[in-house]
């Protein structure tokens, strides 16, 4: 697990002591996913300056509660 990404947001776990991640991709990191979910409750923005803003702002949301999640 990552600090900066918080590790996979949707892991696999062992099926039959078959290790699932050695065959797939670790898929979205729970950072991300934060993000997304930060990201949906701001209306859509008009201009890309203010999209870039709103997907900063994001990120910055999801470091929030991953820092948050570790104490």
């Amino acid at each position: 697990m990552s600090k900066e990404t918080g590790g996979t947001a949707f892991p696999f776990v062992s099926n039959g002591g078959i290790q699932m991640h050695q065959f797939c991709e670790g898929g979205i990191t729970l950072r991300d996913y934060l993000a997304a979910k930060a990201m949906q409750s701001v209306s859509l923005a008009i201009d890309q300056n203010e999209q870039q803003l709103i997907a900063n702002a994001s990120y910055q949301m999801a470091d929030a509660m991953l820092v948050a999640r570790s104490k």
